[in-house]
């Protein structure tokens, strides 16, 4: 066992630590050396990994001690190791203690460990600030999972920036549930001060540090780039440089997850494609002046998109001009809120209502997107300056807007994408039309 003062290591029955000389108090739960399962009381051999148990070779859970500073003899790795050992065995003071003594030596590895510490608020109070400063120092020294975080960590800042109070309300009652959880009482203001990461949001820079954690073959990096690409965040939006990052996270990564959102996010760009074609034709003739013309181009591609999605697209509520067969009923519903100028065509209606009378959801025409909530006046969004995206909801997810959630919620992750991929692209596809140069006469 060691002492949970300083770390020593004790001798057989030793009631005093031979290093520091604080009296050692044995308890009753231990864990493994060499996996830091916990033991069963009076086990011979560790169950998890089958290492023989003596009780020198076990780690006791002891009581809350300040940090071993008093121990230069004990090195970089040596302290990680025990840190990693502590963490494996769910003794969270002690963990804490050796990652910090092995990061402030320089090891990086520790330096990452520290930040998800303070990041979880384990064994010490949350704080992406100090998470921020230890993926920085381990950033520097190369650490791809540290360039990768710290990159995660530059983009926070607008989305701490954005929270409601009920969102950091839910956050902290969340939190209080995780094991070994700093049990200090949080109120939102706080709360709040402690979410931001301590760096200004800057997109640019965090694409830097992705680039350089993608250049050493990390997977959650080189798919986030891919993401930066396909969205246009901080780098000028390139599918093709997109779809390369996303066949190497096929081709490299181990997480599942990760492999099926690289392949949605394939499948995303092969609409967008489409539709980038379609910009092409339209730029050798204006469309918006031939309505029939540009009616049967956009049905041709709401007829590709619908094959590709999981559930189809009544099922979420979202109905397409000249493909959807209640369309037109939809319709009736969108235009109690919406009324159309001349020339201005209807091209998808997403119905939120509960009763399907599609006067409440969202509704997308040639000139303009109108968003109608319930219980609020309708809000007219030009295509000039938009920005697309989506949130995880209870039951689905949801589109946004400039941040201004729309529509009706869309059930599957690769759906969502494909929608907001369609939005993207239709968006261009209206802006382009409706410049100076090309507007009808």
């Amino acid at each position: 066992m060691f002492c949970g003062n300083c770390g020593n290591k004790l001798s057989d029955n030793a009631n005093f630590c031979n290093g520091c000389g604080t009296k050692v108090n044995v308890v009753k739960d231990a864990f493994c050396s060499s996996c830091g399962n916990k033991l069963v009381s009076g086990a011979t051999f560790c169950a998890n990994c089958g290492t023989k148990v003596v009780e020198t070779d076990a780690i006791t859970n002891v009581p809350q001690t300040s940090a071993p500073t008093n121990q230069p003899e004990m090195g970089a790795e040596e302290a990680y190791k025990r840190g990693s050992e502590c963490l494996k065995g769910e003794v969270f003071d002690l963990s804490f203690k050796y990652f910090q003594m092995a990061a402030e030596q320089g090891h990086a590895g520790a330096q990452v460990e520290l930040a998800r510490m303070y990041q979880s608020g384990i064994a010490v109070s949350f704080s992406e600030r100090h998470a921020t400063k230890w993926y920085g120092v381990a950033a520097e020294q190369g650490n791809a999972e540290a360039q990768y975080n710290l990159a995660l960590q530059y983009m926070k800042a607008q989305e701490v920036d954005s929270m409601s109070a009920s969102a950091i309300q839910e956050y902290i009652n969340k939190a209080s549930s995780i094991p070994g959880k700093n049990s200090e009482k949080q109120d939102i203001e706080k709360c709040l001060e402690s979410m931001k990461p301590g760096v200004e949001y800057d997109p640019v820079t965090a694409f830097r540090w992705l680039e350089l954690s993608a250049q050493q073959g990390f997977v959650d990096a080189i798919y986030t780039l891919g993401n930066y690409y396909f969205d246009g965040t901080g780098v000028t939006t390139d599918l093709n440089k997109a779809k390369e990052l996303y066949k190497e996270v096929i081709e490299k990564g181990s997480n599942q997850e990760s492999i099926k959102l690289s392949s949605i996010k394939l499948t995303v760009i092969e609409i967008r494609e489409q539709f980038n074609e379609r910009v092409k034709e339209f730029k050798k003739q204006n469309f918006l002046n031939d309505q029939t013309a540009f009616l049967n181009a956009i049905t041709d591609l709401f007829k590709k998109l619908t094959i590709l999605l999981e559930n189809q697209s009544e099922s979420n509520s979202i109905y397409f001009v000249n493909v959807s067969k209640d369309f037109e009923k939809k319709l009736k519903g969108a235009l109690t809120y919406a009324k159309l100028q001349e020339r201005e065509l209807p091209l998808i209606v997403m119905d939120s209502t509960m009763f399907g009378n599609a006067k409440e959801g969202a509704f997308f025409t040639t000139h303009a997107l109108y968003i109608k909530p319930p219980y609020e006046k309708v809000v007219i969004i030009q295509f000039d300056n938009v920005s697309y995206s989506y949130i995880k909801e209870l039951l689905g997810y949801k589109l946004e807007v400039n941040g201004k959630p729309f529509g009706t919620i869309i059930s599957g992750l690769k759906d969502v994408e494909l929608f907001k991929g369609l939005f993207i692209e239709l968006s261009n596809i209206l802006k382009y039309l409706h410049s100076p140069e090309n507007s009808p006469n």
